[in-house]
């Protein structure tokens, strides 16, 4: 529905004259206006390219407002409240994001495509297609035949194990919420909406049932309350913002990310979040920042005097960050023990290691010395070092 009250318009009495009117006349031209202009801020952003008509009935019916009493659509509200600032700002996000999508899927085929919920709007996935004319239902009053020719499915799958089911309404029921328990086989239309989705990957599915007629389909798709940066298909394993796999060369951790360096190389820390939307807690040991473990959003959450680290610094430029590093295995092999105790023992007091290669100045001050052993200390029986 869109709004049809009280709308400030010209009117026939002079040329410069306004005044307000009401009723389903004001509505209509809202409506066809809104749309327009949606078409062109697409255009003005999208290289002069046109969204389809099922790409512009996806984009108002994915931003309308609830205007019903419960989630969902309704039978008395449709959709919602025709919303242009929403379906605006879903386009502009678009440019970035690639959340206004026209896809086709094929005899035999489906669409797949896994996004990280950002953990503070809705996650939602709208769907809309033409489908193929039908054969009409013999005359009669109010029949219920599916006239559904092509019948894709939506559905949000998260972890491999829970799935989300589009809205559906019971014609036999039509004050009743809309259920999404299921699968809907009647609308052109389908919608997933997760409420209060978690930081985590979800993924996008659509199929169909029984066969396509003319052998494909083309459907359009809106999607919202996803992370600003998408990774491909390596992931984001820690669910901090950086993608394991940053540069898209096929190989996690071969260009490892350095400092506030986040964009086309690869988390430093895949398995422990040092990133834009997550960190570890660290705390300062002899100059050094070392990771606790402990996850935070900031300083706040960490203890005291210890910090949040949310960037992938990368003190000793080994290509693993702080956030994750053994600054004490010295020797390698994964753990901190009384071998690389006994390569301190070794260089203990050495100061010239501004020259000469020493294993053992971990804070890097040029000498061996007792500060080193302080972040041995915290680190010692550490295993499972990157």
């Amino acid at each position: 529905v869109a709004k049809g009250i009280n709308l400030y318009s010209p009117v026939s009495t002079g040329d410069s004259d306004y005044g307000y009117k009401s009723g389903t006349s004001m509505s209509s031209p809202n409506t066809a206006g809104t749309l327009a202009l949606l078409q062109q801020h697409y255009q003005n952003t999208h290289n002069a390219d046109r969204m389809l008509s099922a790409t512009l009935k996806a984009l108002v019916i994915h931003s309308a407002d609830e205007a019903g009493e419960y989630s969902g659509p309704d039978y008395k509200f449709g959709w919602g409240l025709l919303n242009s600032k929403n379906a605006a700002r879903i386009i502009s996000e678009d440019v970035l994001l690639n959340v206004i999508d026209q896809q086709t899927i094929s005899a035999g085929s489906s669409y797949s495509r896994t996004v990280i919920a950002n953990a503070i709007d809705p996650l939602k996935v709208t769907i809309v297609w033409t489908d193929p004319e039908g054969t009409p239902a013999p005359s009669s009053l109010d029949p219920v035949d599916p006239m559904l020719v092509n019948d894709l499915d939506l559905r949000i799958v998260k972890d491999g194990s829970v799935t989300y089911y589009p809205w559906k309404l019971d014609r036999n029921n039509p004050d009743a919420a809309a259920t999404n328990i299921g699968k809907n086989s009647v609308d052109n239309v389908e919608q997933v909406y997760i409420p209060n989705p978690v930081a985590n990957n979800y993924t996008i599915e659509v199929d169909y049932d029984g066969t396509l007629t003319n052998g494909s389909q083309s459907f359009s798709i809106i999607i919202s309350g996803i992370a600003a940066v998408q990774c491909g298909l390596l992931g984001d394993s820690d669910l901090d913002g950086i993608c394991d796999d940053g540069d898209s060369s096929g190989v996690a951790g071969d260009n490892p990310c350095a400092g506030s360096e986040v964009v086309n190389c690869d988390d430093n820390c895949p398995d422990t979040p040092n990133g834009q939307t997550g960190g570890t807690c660290g705390k300062v040991i002899s100059g050094v920042v070392m990771g606790t473990g402990v996850p935070c959003m900031d300083n706040a959450t960490c203890g005291t005097g210890e910090i949040c680290m949310m960037q992938q610094s990368d003190f000793n430029v080994n290509g693993i960050g702080d956030a994750c590093d053994c600054y004490s295995d010295l020797n390698g092999d994964g753990t901190v023990d009384i071998f690389d105790l006994l390569i301190i023992k070794n260089e203990y007091n050495r100061t010239n290691c501004d020259t000469i290669s020493c294993l053992a100045d971990i804070n890097r001050t040029g000498t061996v010395d007792i500060l080193d052993l302080l972040i041995m200390k915290n680190e010692y029986a550490r295993q499972g070092c990157p």
